[in-house]
């Protein structure tokens, strides 16, 4: 049987591995959204990143590209880009805990360690208003950040095959252009393309 410091170690471990990959799938839905931005500007990938990487926030990113698709297409995508937008948003706050927060472990106060409730990401720079982020609550954010990276590399091949060719799917799933024509349902319903993605992408 381990001891309780070898369960924290563990525990601490795992967590610095999930939170390192959430890290990483903020930092490929940043370069898909980037390459979406050069495909809608009609500029060179290398012309597009230096202008995209100087916009400091993701919201911007996303406003600055909302603002070429509609140059683009007009509306046809509106209700989309609107809605998924709005849900980077949220993406974006929880990143910003995943980035900045500082992980730590609680005194278990004599009671048995559980690492599901004594290793969490603590609110910083101040840590008085008591925020804390846990594991699972990464492992979501993993998922959800995954899907949204998935759904704009989807995006920007369907916007490549317009208006000649059709965008294919798996045989009884939705669409392409039906999931592009409406607001985003999370967690993704069966039928969409990008189920499994979600379903698959990450445990804890």
């Amino acid at each position: 049987m381990q001891s309780e410091q070898n369960l924290k170690l563990a525990a601490h471990d795992r967590f610095a591995v999930a939170r390192a990959a959430a890290i990483n799938d903020f930092a490929t839905l940043e370069y898909h959204l980037g390459l979406l931005f050069s495909d809608l500007s009609g500029m060179e990938v290398s012309n597009a990143f230096a202008i995209f990487a100087a916009i400091q926030s993701t919201r911007d990113k996303a406003g600055a590209t909302a603002r070429l698709l509609t140059l683009a297409h007009g509306d046809r995508y509106k209700v989309f880009f609107q809605d998924w937008t709005s849900k980077l948003n949220g993406v974006n706050n929880t990143r910003n805990k995943v980035v900045h927060w500082i992980q730590v472990g609680s005194t278990t106060g004599g009671q048995e360690f559980r690492a599901d409730r004594d290793v969490f990401l603590l609110q910083h720079p101040d840590p008085f208003p008591g925020g804390k982020l846990y594991l699972h609550e990464v492992v979501q954010f993993r998922k959800i950040t995954y899907f949204h990276a998935q759904l704009v590399f989807a995006f920007r091949f369907h916007l490549k095959l317009q208006p000649s060719g059709e965008h294919p799917v798996a045989p009884g799933k939705t669409p392409w252009e039906e999931v592009f024509g409406q607001a985003i349902t999370m967690p993704p319903y069966p039928a969409h393309p990008l189920a499994e993605h979600y379903a698959n992408h990450a445990t804890e």
